[in-house]
């Protein structure tokens, strides 16, 4: 219960910090890369289901479209957390690829900046040009937040502040 209520006063405040200043913070910048190193903390179901409860609540707070980026997220959330799936029928192991740990936050977080950035690049049609200055206006914050929390989630793992398994 208190991993839930962290994550909601931390993902509060990253959407009055992102509603501040619309124009060097685009929304989702700061919001996003602290939803994946939140579901990734633990490495539990109840972190992707939280994370997930938290996109829902920032799209209805934010409606753009579709809800895709928190359908997408938790799934590759998830599958980036399935170790081994085995067959009943035939008893065997199937292992799936497996990332490091300290790079799994970066590839949710290039996702879901291309899940942000991709329907309004469709549906604008905009250039080349305009849609790399729109993903880089993601990407110079998100990606570089993201490897610092990450380095924090190690260095936390490493003083014994959270559950490694």
């Amino acid at each position: 219960m208190k991993g839930f209520l962290v994550i909601g006063i931390l993902a509060w405040g990253a959407m009055i910090l992102e509603q501040s200043r619309p124009a060097v913070l685009p929304a989702g910048a700061v919001l996003l890369p602290l939803v994946m190193i939140s579901m990734l903390w633990n490495r539990t179901a109840g972190g992707i289901f939280a994370g997930g409860v938290v996109l829902i609540l920032d799209w209805i707070a934010r409606p753009q479209g579709i809800p895709l980026l928190p359908v997408v997220l938790t799934f590759a959330a998830t599958v980036l957390l399935v170790r081994t799936a085995s067959d009943p029928w035939t008893g065997t192991e199937i292992r799936q690829p497996q990332f490091p740990e300290w790079i799994q936050p970066t590839i949710l977080v290039v996702i879901a900046i291309l899940v942000s950035t991709g329907p309004t690049i469709v549906t604008q049609r905009s250039s080349l040009a305009d849609a790399l200055h729109l993903i880089r206006s993601y990407a110079m914050v998100s990606i570089p937040l993201t490897v610092l929390m990450t380095g924090v989630m190690k260095l936390a793992a490493e003083f014994g502040l959270r559950r490694v398994s």
